[in-house]
């Protein structure tokens, strides 16, 4: 039954195949394969029909003669043996339960007479057609296996798209209120942000895994180049393979193969046609082909991907390469027809475009565009929405995106940071192939990229792409503002923690540009598109709150102190169950072994005993302990008088401590970095999914199942774990122990201790015996270790008294509410949720009279002039005039036919919009407030004006004096003051090009 339900799944599969590259199946060597599966099927249940009838005719036999039916051989002189028809079938009889359910429309009628007479049916295979007949086992269903599964690459790689663009539609939905998902309970827009690039990074490892499948697998398929042209040029590869000799074909069966694959290769990459001769020419000396048979065909190849390659407007404007090859028009990315990398989605035009841009790397040169629409408009989510994303987002992916994200891989240790490869598995990719740019772009590293356009295109609107990369950009830099702060403390601290904070606090310079921009867009498109965005902050929370805090929230003990106290009070009913902040920690680390040596908190009697162990004292030693307190504080109430530190006089035995690991308190941690899903039980991504589905969809299967898992436990610390910074908590924690100390009296009485100890302090080792040094000495070091005398004495009252409580207990309990109720929860929180307020807040740094001129036209030397540009328009009275505008800070560049024009839209630049006043006079351009300039989308730019006795005033579309005009008085002295009038002391002495003129410098 197993054999025949694999077989129907294979069936399937690659009809499925068929159908998805040609409606009569596809070629004749996929289409033989699948005629003789099915023929196989039908002769496997055809057989098992017989067995069954066998089966019934020796059980009538058995009976008749009696003895043991499965063993005994019929006698009937007339019947048939079981030879003839037990034997070779009986291994295929199954029960009436089992055959029910196996449908065959197509099965023949069996005879049962003709079989038990010996008379079997016969079956031919389908009969072949002449092109069927030539096809050969070894050379080409081989191939067309190979086929089959590199087709299962491609449609694996759209639906993994398909996962990728569904999680960022959700976040659309949700961050726009869409009813559809009211019920939705999430608290965080940027938590359903990191969950869409968990499923982008799970995304982007898996196809990393099926590359190096399919290439262990297949030698042949060693690129996605080679994927493709066993998929797309399947008629060029048999071509090639009818044309080589036996022997050849023998000796190189994949030689074709990868010819086919390496002219698709150069097809991706700028100047191919230089490098076809080349291949051309070395295949021809191995190949033994014609010169002129193989040119003919790589020239073939590369017009076929010239024109898969070409924009609508490109195959309009050369008609004459269809002519001359006599075919229509085809349709330009028609390659794939997958829905989420095909046709306007298409990858391939993702692939060529990446492949182009990192074969132009220079190792000590960054990449800055030209600005001269080589890939068309530049995006921009309110004037320029994308409605596809191939052409629309290319400049976005060419002009900003990537000559950011290869900087930060040429510099930035990626490959060396915690995490990497499950938090930014795209800089990795990104960063490994800057390492080895040789070889071909491998298509996860595309696939990463993809999700950028993908996520862009889907979220576009309503400001949502810029509120989460805002939201994201303030989140990062909260994040290290708040571990900047911790290592300045001024609270004793261990000096290793110190050390590791300062270490890490330089990893903020993971989002930050390096060198020159393009352009004040590339920052913001670069690094806080959704997907770099959703990665910097997976990694911000896992590897640095969570894996850097895990490290630091306890160093000191303070969480360990906070945490028995807190549970212990709160038990007792002295503080409230729902405290800030420490009644989040008290859930997060319920079942740590670092914090409660039983994993779980301790009841009333337990709580010293579970205080003790968890400083290192061992069973056995932490109960004699707690009875000499228990007796300790029965002879406090006949009068005894003991020291509080006769409680400590004997070190005992100790136990090995648990370090505090990210993974004993974020299940999320376990799922996402360390890949750990043991014991792990998915409810839902697999609940309806049948065995053949599993067969058939494994690997998404897989996928879809670790993200939902992941997911899962996302959020299981959503409220309590991910949105604290745990670097934070430990320094208020920190904060919180000495301040209660100090308000208890402890401070004191422990500096009183350590005072008559002299130079018994020297000699004072470990538990293991080794002699303590350095910070461990230090006053700080055992004023914290005395700590655990007091508290372990105040845990004793709460443990063996009934009540009323001390003073002491009751002060405690105030100051810890006290503590905890002044916003310190917040100061540990990291995630700022996308506002308009921040939006609104973010628009001050786009002041254009800030930073610096583009790269490569600073005007600073005569080799990287501002290049200026004029237009002409006519006067209210119609006269014709020029306008010569100097490029502001934050101007676009933009040439044609070698010179620099205007960027801006040209029937803006002729409308007339400056309003009139009461008074008959027009406020004149140079009267506006910067903050009125920036909302009118002012970009640095200024024109001499006329109408201002020849001085330089800020030039917005449509709002230029007119000089039949008469305006409002403009203070000129304040203007210049604010830079907004008149040449800056930054402008002064730069380098004007002026079309069609010698250089200027500016005065």
């Amino acid at each position: 039954k197993n054999v025949l339900e694999e077989l129907e799944t294979s069936i399937k599969l690659r009809e499925q195949v068929g159908k998805m590259y040609g409606a009569d199946g596809g070629d004749p060597g996929h289409k033989y394969m699948v005629d003789t599966l099915k023929h196989v099927r039908k002769v496997l249940l055809v057989t098992r029909k017989i067995s069954k009838i066998a089966k019934k005719t020796r059980k009538a036999q058995g009976s008749a003669f009696g003895g043991d039916v499965s063993t005994r051989v019929a006698a009937s002189a007339g019947g048939a043996d079981s030879s003839s028809i037990g034997g070779k079938f009986s291994a295929l009889a199954i029960d009436d339960e089992e055959e029910s359910d196996v449908e065959d429309e197509e099965i023949p009628t069996v005879d049962e007479e003709m079989v038990r007479s010996g008379n079997l049916p016969i079956m031919p295979p389908p009969a072949a057609s002449e092109e069927q007949k030539r096809l050969s086992i070894e050379e080409d269903l081989i191939k067309g296996d190979d086929r089959f599964q590199a087709t299962l690459f491609l449609q694996s790689l759209d639906m993994f798209m398909m996962s990728i663009d569904q999680h960022f539609d959700f976040l659309k939905k949700v961050m726009r209120k869409d009813p559809s998902v009211e019920s939705v309970d999430c608290d965080s827009t940027l938590l359903l942000l990191m969950e869409c690039n968990i499923a982008v990074n799970c995304a982007i490892n898996s196809v990393r895994q099926m590359e190096v499948v399919i290439e262990a697998e297949h030698e042949h398929l060693s690129s996605f180049y080679h994927i493709l042209a066993v998929v797309l040029l399947p008629e060029f590869i048999a071509s090639i393979q009818s044309n080589l000799s036996d022997d050849i074909r023998r000796d190189k069966p994949y030689m074709a193969t990868k010819f086919v694959g390496d002219i698709l290769q150069l097809s991706f990459y700028a100047r191919s046609a230089e490098r076809v001769p080349g291949i051309v020419r070395r295949f021809v000396k191995t190949s033994k082909l014609k010169h002129a048979f193989v040119e003919n065909i790589a020239n073939a190849i590369q017009k076929g991907a010239q024109i898969e390659h070409m924009s609508p407007q490109e195959v309009a404007q050369n008609p004459w390469m269809f002519a001359q090859r006599g075919i229509e028009m085809p349709t330009p990315h028609s390659w794939l027809r997958g829905y989420y990398i095909g046709g306007d989605r298409n990858i391939l035009n993702t692939q060529r475009l990446t492949q182009q841009i990192i074969g132009a790397v220079q190792p000590h040169t960054k990449l800055v565009s030209k600005g001269e629409n080589v890939f068309g408009a530049l995006w921009n989510e309110s004037n320029r929405p994308a409605k596809k994303i191939e052409g629309d987002l290319n400049a976005l992916l060419c002009e900003l995106v990537l000559p950011e994200l290869i900087e930060i891989c040429k510099q930035a240790p990626v490959r060396q940071l915690p995490g990497h490869r499950e938090l930014m598995p795209l800089l990795v990719a990104l960063a490994e192939q800057l390492q080895e740019n040789e070889r071909p772009v491998p298509i996860s590293l595309t696939m990463g990229l993809h999700a950028i356009l993908t996520s862009v295109f889907v979220l576009q609107g309503d400001d949502d792409v810029s509120k989460l990369a805002l939201a994201s950009k303030q989140t990062w830099k909260k994040l290290f503002s708040e571990i900047e702060a911790q290592a300045q403390t001024d609270l004793p601290t261990p000096p290793n923690v110190i050390v590791n904070l300062n270490l890490f606090k330089e990893i903020v310079r993971l989002a930050e540009p390096v060198g020159p921009v393009y352009s004040p867009a590339a920052e913001s498109l670069a690094f806080w598109n959704p997907v770099c965005a959703g990665s910097f902050l997976l990694f911000g929370t896992y590897s640095l709150s969570i894996g850097l805090g895990s490290a630091t929230v306890d160093a000191f003990a303070q969480l360990r102190f906070t945490l028995h106290l807190y549970n212990s009070l709160k038990d007792q009913g002295l503080v409230s169950q729902d405290l800030d902040l420490v009644s989040n920690l008290d859930r997060a680390f319920k079942k740590s072994k670092s914090i409660w040596a039983a994993a779980s908190p301790p009841e009333k009697g337990e709580y010293v005993k579970s205080f003790l162990m968890a400083w290192g004292q061992s069973a056995s030693d932490a109960s004699k302990k707690v009875e000499m307190e228990r007796q300790t504080r029965l002879g406090a109430q006949t009068g005894a008088i003991r020291s509080q530190y006769d409680f400590f006089e004997r070190r005992g035995t100790t136990r090995d401590l648990v370090p505090l690991s990210p993974e004993d308190f974020s299940s999320s941690y376990r799922r996402l970095v360390l890949h750990d899903f043991s014991n792990a039980i998915d409810d839902y991504s697999i609940r309806n999914c049948t065995e053949k589905d599993r067969s058939e969809y494994a690997l998404f299967i897989d996928f879809v199942s670790h993200v939902n898992l992941i997911r899962d436990a996302v959020d299981d610390d959503e409220k309590d774990i991910l949105p604290f910074n745990f670097v934070a908590v430990g320094g208020v924690l920190n904060q919180f122990i000495i301040e209660l100390s100090r308000e208890m009296g402890w401070d004191e009485m422990i500096r009183a201790f350590l005072a008559t100890q002299g130079s018994a302090r020297e000699n004072v080792r470990s538990g293991d015996g080794r002699k303590l040094r350095g910070f461990a000495t230090s006053d700080a070091s055992y004023e914290r270790t005395g700590l655990v005398v007091p508290i372990a004495s105040f845990l004793g009252e709460l443990d063996f008294s009934d009540g009323p409580y001390s003073q002491a207990a009751k002060n405690a309990a105030t100051f810890m509410e006290a503590f905890f109720s002044q916003e310190r929860k917040s100061a540990c929180e990291v995630m700022i949720e996308p506002s308009v307020g921040l939006i609104q807040e973010g628009t001050a740094p786009s002041n254009p009279l800030q930073g610096s001129y583009a790269y490569g036209r600073t005007g600073r030397t005569t080799s990287d002039p501002l290049r200026a540009f004029i237009f002409f328009k006519h006067t209210k009275g119609g006269e014709r005039k020029v306008r010569l505008i100097k490029p502001g800070k934050k101007t676009r560049y933009v040439t044609s036919d070698g010179e620099t024009v205007a960027p801006y839209d040209g029937a803006e630049m002729i409308k007339f919009r400056l309003p009139m006043k009461s008074s008959g006079r027009y406020r004149h351009i140079a009267s506006y407030s910067l903050k009125e300039l920036i909302d009118m989308d002012w970009d640095g730019a200024k024109y001499i004006s006329s109408t201002l006795k020849q001085t330089w005033v800020p030039y917005v579309p449509g709002y230029d004096s007119d000089p039949d005009d008469d305006y409002e008085r403009v203070n000129v002295t304040d203007g210049k003051r604010q830079g907004l009038i008149g040449l800056t002391e930054d402008d002064v002495g730069l380098r004007v090009d002026i079309p069609g003129q010698e250089m200027v410098e500016l005065r």
